[in-house]
């Protein structure tokens, strides 16, 4: 495992100091933030990624929009189909 340290003015440390949990190392609370920050920017990324993926797919783009307005609420009648909306 790769290891580091990083040096923080004073009142940065301040801060991180007065948001942490007291049961938390100042290192642990750092690496979590660093790991979630981490974790956003993929999240960020693949969204982006995904939206350009729909952008370049319309069928995919289309069939995502049919579900987001299905009724997923009222009960299912069996044997009946399902109206579809007129495009």
């Amino acid at each position: 495992m790769l290891a580091t340290t990083i040096k923080l003015e004073s009142e940065l440390l301040k801060g991180i100091i007065s948001l942490k949990p007291r049961e938390t190392s100042i290192t642990a609370f750092v690496r979590q933030i660093l790991e979630k920050e981490i974790r956003r920017q993929k999240m960020a990324d693949s969204a982006e990624a995904y939206a350009k993926f729909l952008a370049q797919n319309p069928p995919e783009d289309l069939m995502l929009k049919e579900w987001e307005e299905a009724d997923l609420v009222s009960p299912v009648v069996p044997g009946k189909k399902a109206k579809r909306k007129a495009k």
